[in-house]
């Protein structure tokens, strides 16, 4: 038996914080605006539900990319909607 605080020491690079499960992978609030990075361009854009690439569109909180609760909260962090 490990004791937590072992335990969290010896795996601090997979320990994340209920707050960062909450903005980079938006388990938490019901958060589903998904904010990508073009690979190309490096463009910060942002996919809502009802557009055409959202079911593709994947996250990569390593990369930068993360999830928003509103278009507004997206769009305020510089990011735009994506065109389709």
């Amino acid at each position: 038996f490990d004791q937590p605080w072992d335990w969290r020491a010896a795996n601090a690079e997979k320990v994340e914080t209920v707050s960062e499960q909450s903005t980079s992978l938006g388990l938490l609030g019901g958060c589903n605006i998904k904010g990508n990075i073009r690979v190309n361009t490096g463009e910060k854009v942002y996919h809502v539900p009802s557009q055409e690439y959202y079911a593709k569109t994947r996250i990569s909180p390593l990369q930068g990319e993360r999830w928003f609760c509103s278009e507004a909260e997206a769009q305020a962090a510089g990011w735009r909607k994506a065109r389709r």
